[in-house]
């Protein structure tokens, strides 16, 4: 399990100026990528999308297979698929991106320390610890079954997968 607390604790808080956004430098310098949500007030998130099949001046697919990483907290967070990692960083080294590799964007493999200092980006999350539905030796929290039946948008601090943050985010 990677904590992400000890990842945030690194995250360069300055703003730095690029001559071109990281959007326009992956998809018009770099080329093959598409990022999707960029610029929308409603997404926290970006999702980056790339395919090295397709050509230049051709629009990469916007496929479950193509995502290779999320981008959030104004452009400085990116959770990256490993086998996709180096290359991304390459593309994106001027960026200042703090780069937390994930062996899949599904895979329960992040927890968080939800007692500690978290990132503003992390602060609307709502965390629930819901290890009582599937463990008979817990016992049944009928408070926070409440709130889940309610179908509020939440993360276990314990055991989350990029999908279930970038989903939670985006519903806020």
């Amino acid at each position: 399990m990677k904590k992400l607390n000890d990842f945030l604790m690194m995250v360069n808080k300055k703003d730095k100026q690029h001559r071109i956004s990281l959007c326009g430098h992956l998809e018009a310098m770099v080329g093959n990528y598409f990022l999707y949500g960029v610029g929308m007030e409603e997404y926290d998130v970006e999702t980056v999308y790339y395919d090295a099949e397709v050509g230049f001046y051709d629009a990469v697919p916007l496929v479950k297979e193509n995502i290779v990483a999320y981008i959030t907290y104004g452009e400085r967070v990116a959770f990256v698929r490993e086998d996709m990692l180096e290359k991304f960083k390459g593309d994106t080294k001027e960026y200042d991106l703090l780069y937390i590799p994930v062996n899949s964007f599904e895979t329960e493999e992040l927890c968080v320390d939800n007692n500690m200092e978290l990132p503003a980006f992390l602060e609307e999350v709502r965390w629930i610890d819901d290890d009582f539905l599937n463990d008979e030796s817990i016992p049944f929290d009928y408070e926070k079954f409440e709130i889940i039946d309610s179908g509020v948008k939440y993360a276990n601090p314990k055991h989350f997968s990029v999908k279930r943050l970038v989903d939670v985010l985006a519903s806020e």
